[in-house]
């Protein structure tokens, strides 16, 4: 089943009124393939972001056919991250139904994995991240067949640890992945917490 249908994925929206303005999540178009793009070069997403070895161009051209083929694949739902409606960052969700390496990983087809990153080095450690994370995880909880929702950052990112666990993931055990060392990063639908009052509309 597509995820999009899964989780009855539009665009997801906070309360008005937060810090810094405003977050949503509204799904990737198009248009938004060369803002992702651009932020790609950034030198805080060089380094976590794109495919190891290569050229910058290469790695860039590689990580941007990737976000392409997350529109097109109905296991991925991405979504741009917008503050007051401008673009800061993306988003996207995976289905373990049919996402080869998180079957291998051993996450079940009740499993959701997400990642994500802001754009610009001026909107780093200003909370959007967490705020995202909190937006995507009770939307998705949401879902009936959806049961946990998985984070994966290298723990060398220890900023994408913390910011995590203050969405309310748990930490759990370092485990190896095609992309080398993970850290289980795990939210339940016991450990959800209180949720965000999200609608199809600001």
């Amino acid at each position: 089943m597509a995820l999009l249908t899964t989780i009855n994925a539009e665009s997801w929206y906070e309360h008005p009124g937060q810090p810094h303005g405003t977050l949503s999540l509204v799904p990737v178009m198009p248009v938004d393939i060369g803002r992702l793009e651009n932020w790609l070069a950034a030198s805080h997403l060089e380094r976590t972001w794109l495919p190891h070895g290569g050229s910058l161009e290469a790695r860039i051209s590689a990580a941007r056919s990737d976000c392409v083929s997350a529109m097109e694949e109905a296991w991925r739902a991405p979504f741009m991250i917008r503050r007051n409606g401008d673009r800061i960052g993306y988003l996207e969700l995976v289905h373990a139904n049919d996402a080869l390496v998180l079957k291998e990983l051993g996450f079940v087809v009740e499993t959701v994995a997400i990642r994500l990153f802001i754009g610009g080095a001026a909107d780093l450690g200003k909370g959007y991240g967490r705020r995202a994370l909190r937006i995507a995880a009770e939307a998705t909880l949401g879902a009936p067949s959806i049961q946990l929702i998985v984070g994966l950052p290298s723990p060398r990112q220890r900023a994408a640890v913390r910011c995590f666990s203050a969405a309310g993931f748990e930490e759990g055990r370092v485990m190896i992945t095609p992309l080398g060392p993970s850290v289980q990063m795990l939210l339940s639908r016991a450990l959800s917490g209180a949720s965000l009052a999200l609608g199809s509309s600001p």
